[in-house]
């Protein structure tokens, strides 16, 4: 899906096709044929009496001075019969002041459909004034840069005028330099924003979309251009291509609305410098930019200063700590991915006038994360090369201007000191499957992507115009074809009724798809139930959520929404009054949280398992508590952790949140919360209780059954067997599984009270002191051996119990490590009676101050017995 995204948007156009059809079968002949030779005539005839009377300004000058972000009116004055143009824009890599094959060039109508016309649509005085005018509102943020505007008529005759820019001042600076190698002149570094606002929301920015018949990114010497080029070519699109649609009744524009740039600015945002003679940069970023929180630094070498070196990955940041001092330091390599691209036949792709057509290639790391970035050159006579780390390639071919069917990408494996060829023999478009797109019982519907994708390797993609006809590019000779609908192009609430695939050949078939209205699921999860577990000790509930509406699918396959990735679950934690201060983290109980607008923030951020936020919507602390891979289920549970139970002394509620996320994008979707309460459905146990008398008073001791969380122990004097347990008669509430009674003698009655951190309670039968010693009492139930036992819980906040054995009486040290094996606490160092004991660890070191989170060792010590166990404090 990766690699078709890819193509896709490298090669995508959205004029109608029902206008490329006329411009095959229309014009292309007559256009070419006729026309140009009869205006060639022309211009040798009478040329000379023209040539150099055209002008070409910028703001009123031939070479213009600006910065970043300045208006621009472009005005081309000329004399003759003309009334078509191209417009090439060059940046000057040596900055010369004229276009060479040093030069990039960037941008050029060069198809019938993106001439420039004296009154025309794309004349934006609409007079026929013998002029030409075109404004900008904000040219590329590419700076400091000198770029050449070049205006050339059909018969020949051009102008051409230089735009100079600096960026403006800043208070927000990022800077660097290039190291490997050393210090290398003319290597672009850019920064561009990663999401939009405070709330972490993309959903308001548009897909990027390719407009008009552009040759973007074309390197007048063929040199390697990367992502820099990419970057250039969206905001090219944006300048010049809502100036290409000539006809708005000619079918629908339906990847990118030229009419609303107030959040689409955002998609094409970037700023860009070069490294100076020192290999050094700096770029200014906008003083307004503070709802950009994160944003990336990556660096290119789009003028081919490098051979034989990888970029290196971007460097991602937020606009509070801009890095000043990133070193980018590229990589050699010794491994290249060759090859040739070429027709059918193995010969060189000429574009519809003949011309050499020199396409794009580009590779992406289809190994996961690394090696670097996505690669990114052009075709010279047929041939590429790139220049690559040892790894996993995807591989594929883009820019093909309408006139060869987009291949499959391919896929290799390359090692060190290795040449891999990979060539591409493209089929020609030929041919055409056409259809139309109903809503039954409404209507046709416009602006829908259709795509095919032929057996033998290659795919094609339309949209519906406003009659709901589409017109598909394919070639005859893949036959046969895959047509379906593209479910993202289509309103949540529409279905294909029936299969929406179809098969079908070129040129004969006709492909009819029929909509239906549908009640689509809502598109943030739903929580469903939160139970306690039963038979448990407590302190987790099992949350069941229904999935978002992009996790659904029917019996045809077709999706609900956008794709779900994963799940998210959020646990609400205590409320933390907020002054509303400056920075970007709280203090809480010794610990620095991250503080967000909302949890939209947090996973823009970049949050993930076992992180505290501070919510500053509510002034809740939140805890990340799990991530559940989506897999096209209707529901969804997960036993979660609570931060208390419920007992007699009062409610625990725990209030729980679900986040979507897309498997495609920044966008998630956030369920209400819910709440729930744990129950600790366990109550502790005796495993034997005695009462021996000492001469100086009365061992009372006790074993326990399974009760890791024991809380304390009540022990009760009466004179009676049946005496009843209350205040006046409580002696003490220990910890420890034994206790002294001085005051006790022979006809001494004890009862022991055992509680748990919830509250319950066991009471044990009432015993007289006896002189029969606790060793023969307890023989069966006495441990063994030492034994330590698991922590629990684990992992843990704020506070864990550790249970240890003493199978006699002995002198126990135990004691928590970090993993360097430095001693954080002792937490007991005493003679210990036989039986089981508990402690409990607070997460506290000897100093009394919190630990930060993460794995450490406790380890008891007694005689030449070591015992020791690992345990988890989380955030």
């Amino acid at each position: 899906m990766r690699c078709l995204q890819l193509i896709k948007l490298s090669g995508m156009r959205n004029l109608s096709y029902r206008k490329k059809e006329s411009y095959m079968r229309q014009h292309f002949f007559t256009r070419t044929v006729g026309v140009r030779l009869f205006l060639g005539l022309l211009f040798l005839l009478f040329g000379s009496a023209f040539l150099g009377a055209q002008t070409f300004t910028i703001n009123g000058e031939t070479n213009h001075q600006a910065t970043v972000g300045d208006s621009l009116e472009l005005l081309y004055t000329f004399t003759g019969s003309d009334t078509a143009f191209t417009v090439e824009v060059f940046l000057d890599a040596d900055d010369d002041g004229a276009a060479t094959a040093a030069d990039i060039l960037i941008f050029h109508s060069e198809g019938e459909e993106d001439f420039f016309v004296d009154g025309g649509f794309n004349d934006d005085d609409g007079a026929r004034d013998g002029q030409l005018t075109i404004l900008i509102d904000e040219f590329f943020e590419v700076a400091p840069a000198q770029f050449i505007f070049v205006c050339t008529q059909e018969s020949g005759a051009s102008a051409s005028a230089i735009l100079a820019q600096e960026h403006k001042p800043s208070n927000t600076v990022v800077a660097g330099f290039v190291s490997v190698p050393d210090s290398v002149k003319n290597i672009f570094v850019f920064a561009q924003p990663q999401y939009w606002d405070d709330n972490g929301d993309s959903s308001n920015v548009p897909p990027n979309s390719a407009i008009g018949n552009l040759s973007l990114g074309k390197v007048a010497n063929s040199a390697t251009p990367k992502e820099l080029k990419t970057l250039l070519q969206s905001k090219a699109e944006k300048i010049f291509g809502a100036q290409q649609d000539d006809d708005p009744n000619d079918g629908p524009w339906c990847g990118y609305d030229p009419g609303n740039d107030d959040d689409g600015d955002k998609d094409y945002m970037f700023f860009a410098t070069r490294t100076d003679e020192n290999g050094e940069f700096s770029i200014p970023l906008p003083n307004d930019a503070t709802i950009e929180q994160r944003w990336m630094l990556g660096t290119f070498d789009e003028f081919g200063v490098l051979t034989g070196f990888f970029p290196p990955p971007p460097i991602e940041f937020s606009l509070q700590s801009p890095p000043l001092d990133a070193d980018f330091q590229y990589i050699p390599t010794n491994s290249q991915i060759v090859g040739t691209v070429t027709d059918k036949f193995g010969n060189p792709l000429l574009d519809f006038f003949g011309n050499p057509l020199e396409v794009e290639v580009f590779a992406w790391n289809d190994d996961g994360p690394g090696p670097g970035p996505e690669l990114h050159t052009n075709t010279v006579g047929g041939t590429f090369v790139l220049d690559v780390l040892p790894g996993k390639y995807g591989i594929g071919v883009g820019h093909l201007r309408d006139r060869f069917l987009h291949p499959e990408p391919q896929f290799v494996e390359i090692f060190e000191n290795a040449t891999i060829t990979v060539d591409f023999m493209l089929l020609e478009l030929d041919s055409f499957i056409a259809g139309q797109v109903w809503i039954r019982d409404e209507g046709p519907v416009e602006c829908v992507r259709i795509e095919a994708k032929s057996h033998q390797g290659g795919w094609s993609e339309a949209w519906t115009d406003g009659g709901g006809n589409f017109w598909l590019r394919v070639s005859s000779q893949a036959d046969p074809w895959d047509v379906w609908l593209d479910e993202w192009s289509m309103p949540h609430d529409l279905m294909v009724e029936g299969d929406p695939h179809r098969v079908v050949s070129a040129g004969n078939d006709s492909v009819n798809f029929i909509l239906i209205r549908r009640e689509a699921p809502p598109e943030d999860p739903e929580i469903v139930s939160i139970h306690d577990i039963r038979g448990d000790q407590g302190k987790q509930v099992r949350v069941t959520f229904r999935g978002s509406a992009g996790d659904f699918v029917d019996e045809f396959g077709n999706s609900w929404g956008e794709e779900i990735g994963n799940y998210h679950l959020w646990r609400r934690g205590p409320q933390v009054p907020y002054d509303g201060g400056d920075g970007n983290y709280i203090e809480y109980d010794g610990q620095e949280i991250l503080k967000v607008a909302n949890l939209q923030a947090a996973m823009a951020k970049g949050s993930e398992n076992g992180d505290r936020i501070f919510d500053e919507n509510g002034d809740w602390l939140w805890d990340f508590i799990v991530t559940i891979p989506a897999v096209r289920q209707p529901h969804y549970s997960y036993v979660a952790p609570t931060l208390r139970d419920s007992t007699a002394f009062g409610p625990g509620w725990t209030h729980f949140r679900v986040s979507a996320q897309s498997a495609w994008s920044q966008n998630n979707w956030f369920s209400f919360p819910d709440s729930g309460y744990s129950v600790d459905n366990l109550f502790p146990k005796f495993a034997g209780l005695s009462a021996y008398l000492e001469d100086s008073g009365v061992l009372v001791a006790w074993l326990l059954d399974n009760t890791p969380d024991l809380a304390a122990v009540r022990v009760y004097r009466g004179t009676t067997a049946n005496f009843s347990p209350d205040a006046s008669n409580l002696i003490a509430t220990v910890k420890d599984n034994s206790f002294f009674d001085t005051a006790g003698d022979a006809n001494s009655y004890y009862i022991a009270v055992l509680l748990d951190d919830a509250g319950n309670a066991t009471r044990s039968v009432a015993v007289k002191a006896s002189l029969t010693n606790v060793d023969e009492l307890f023989a069966a139930e006495i441990p063994q051996s030492f034994e330590l036992k698991q922590n629990y819980p684990n992992p843990f906040n704020p506070s864990t119990r550790i249970m240890f054995a003493v199978p006699q009486k002995a002198f126990v040290n135990l004691a928590i490590y970090d993993v360097l094996g430095r001693k954080i606490r002792t937490l007991a160092a005493k003679n210990y009676a036989v039986g089981y004991h508990s402690i409990t660890w607070d997460g506290m070191d000897q100093n009394g101050l919190r630990v930060p989170s993460g794995l450490y060792i406790y380890k008891l010590v007694t005689g030449n017995t070591v015992l020791q166990q690992k345990m988890t404090l989380t955030k």
